[in-house]
């Protein structure tokens, strides 16, 4: 199979020359004791989940790109949902965002960087379990220009990627980037969100056609908006997966690292790490970087901490002889999230339980206790209070397990157990320290019916990956008469 074509120079931009010219600046500087600092093979900045409405929102776009640009990248990556709402004028201020950065496709060491955008749902118009149905994603009879209001998949998907772009779009692709093959599907618009989206026969033949043609000896990417199934989030994210016929190809090709958005996860859940039979890496989102929203203080959380639309993430991918490492950033607060993930080549399969990020598990700091303040009327709410479990540095907390227990007449039972996520759970790790206290509501459901015997909490930190860290409890409280 031949990769995609592409037609660079469709951007109105600076020429060539100016930017080798510009390169004069660059140099790789000497570590003490004269020896050169290693070099990676490729550089990739990954992104996903865009989601661009207009020239405002792509401000967070343009500093993303900006940054890889100063990484010197090789490739930038996006993994769906470039736009918001589908429409032609969402993907022409992708497109200027891109230009205006990378103009030609040159970075500002006068190479070439190879632009490698995904279609996700979102960008042919599938919102929901239901197909697009009729949706054009080839040429039209409408012009691109003066449709900006109009859904790209009225006009000619085709149609106005090209415009834009200057490439051929096609449904399945592949790229060669410094010797490393990228193999991108794009999202069908056949196909709706459901649970464990089926994938198209179409999308089986051509990746198995590609696969034929890639170089598998060395690390090879695989690119595609819903995640694979089996692999990041495991099933917890059901909207996320897709049916496992891609999984169940891949798990043959150990140098294969798969990359998928759609579910907005943070990047700070290492559960979007996922080492198996080969690589799969959950992108997270540069617009409403998320997480769990089943966690009873979930909107606590995200009030505390600012709004989720501020938690904007990305990633940079370095690929080395004998390993891939993969940083993560905060493109809102311009700060990595925590330390790389690392993954030897070929991929080396570890059980969850076997992972540092599950062994290390967080702790409380010593004589730490959970404070509780019980309703002083029927039917009342109390407070629960308790510090971050962040006296282990090697990791962070995620969430808690939060058990009430009532003792009367020599009985005691559990009243409620429930979950509430770490205060800083979409942040920077360096942010633990800031926001040092979780309060939640004590909720009467989980409360004693009548004022009679005693109250005792105890909390539980647990890490992303779900291992149960040190506990705290508050002792036993007489319930007050009412």
């Amino acid at each position: 199979m031949n990769q995609q074509t592409r037609n660079t120079g469709s951007c109105n931009a600076v020429s060539r020359r100016s930017f080798i010219a510009a390169s004069g600046a660059f140099a790789v500087s000497k570590l003490a004791g004269g020896v050169l600092p290693e070099r990676p093979e490729l550089v990739v900045g990954i992104l996903s989940d865009t989601h661009v409405t207009d020239r405002a929102s792509t401000l967070a776009l343009r500093r993303a790109l900006r940054y890889f640009r100063e990484r010197l990248v090789d490739a930038v990556v996006i993994a769906g949902d470039l736009t918001d709402h589908g429409l032609v004028g969402e993907l022409r201020e992708v497109a200027e965002a891109w230009c205006d950065v990378f103009p030609d496709d040159f970075g500002r060491d006068g190479r070439h960087v190879e632009r490698i955008f995904v279609a996700g749902n979102h960008d042919v118009r599938v919102f929901d379990n239901a197909p697009c149905i009729g949706a054009n994603m080839g040429f039209g009879n409408l012009d691109v220009t003066g449709s900006d209001a109009l859904p790209l998949v009225k006009v000619g998907f085709a149609k106005a990627w090209r415009h834009f772009f200057g490439d051929d779009f096609s449904p399945f692709f592949r790229r060669r980037v410094k010797g490393f093959d990228f193999l991108c599907a794009n999202w069908d618009p056949a196909t709706p969100i459901d649970l464990f989206s089926a994938t198209p026969d179409w999308q089986m033949r051509r990746l198995r056609e590609e696969l034929a043609e890639a170089d598998t000896s060395r690390p090879f990417f695989y690119v595609q908006h819903p995640h694979l199934k089996g692999t990041v989030m495991e099933c917890d994210y059901v909207f996320t997966h897709d049916d496992g016929a891609v999984t169940a190809v891949l798990k043959d090709y150990p140098m294969a690292v798969a990359l998928s958005g759609h579910s907005h996860i943070s990047l700070t859940d290492d559960r979007c790490f996922w080492r198996g039979s080969f690589t799969a890496v959950g992108t997270s989102a540069l617009k409403s970087a998320n997480t769990s929203a089943i966690h009873d203080n979930f909107e606590s959380v995200i009030r505390m901490t600012g709004d989720v639309p501020d938690v904007r993430q990305g990633m940079l991918m370095s690929v080395f002889p004998d390993r891939i490492v993969l940083e993560r950033r905060d493109f809102s607060r311009g700060e990595e999230i925590d330390v790389p993930w690392v993954t030897p080549v070929p991929a080396r399969s570890v059980r969850r339980e076997d992972r540092v990020e599950y062994v290390q598990t967080p702790r409380f700091p010593d004589a730490a206790s959970v404070r509780v303040v019980l309703p002083q009327r029927p039917g009342g709410d109390g407070v629960i209070e308790f510090p971050q479990a962040v006296e282990n540095a090697k990791t962070r907390p995620y969430d808690y397990e939060v058990k009430v227990e009532h003792s009367y007449a020599g009985v005691e039972l559990t009243l409620g157990m429930f979950r509430v996520l770490s205060s800083t759970v979409v942040l920077p790790k360096k942010y633990d320290l800031q926001f040092p206290a979780v309060k939640v509501a004590l909720e009467a459901r989980h409360l004693p019916k009548y004022d009679l015997g005693r109250v005792r909490v105890t909390v539980t930190a647990l890490n992303s990956l779900g291992a149960r860290g040190s506990a705290i409890s508050s002792g036993w409280i007489q319930v007050p008469k009412v």
